[in-house]
């Protein structure tokens, strides 16, 4: 059987933010981080996450041993082992 599956890593940043309300620290804290003054990276890194989703009937790629992912064909999957060692 075939099974499509994800992976989930999380990236947490914390910071203080000045503001008059809850709102405006959320406003600035995303105009923070959509302005790129906010990135957060390896460093950053809290935890990783894997699920099995569902069970593929066909197969939707045409690279061999992808199941139930359309029009990938070219994907090249480089991990991380120093993310994984942090998982362990």
């Amino acid at each position: 059987m075939k099974y499509e599956v994800e992976i989930k890593e999380t990236l947490l940043w914390r910071g203080i933010i000045e503001a008059e309300a809850k709102e405006d620290a959320l406003l600035r804290l995303k105009s923070l981080y959509y302005g790129c003054a906010i990135v957060l990276g390896s460093s950053d890194y809290v935890g990783t996450e894997f699920k099995v989703t569902r069970l593929v009937k066909r197969q939707l790629s045409s690279r061999p041993g992808l199941y139930g992912v359309a029009g990938v064909d070219d994907v090249l999957c480089e991990v991380a082992q120093d993310a994984w060692h942090l998982a362990e």
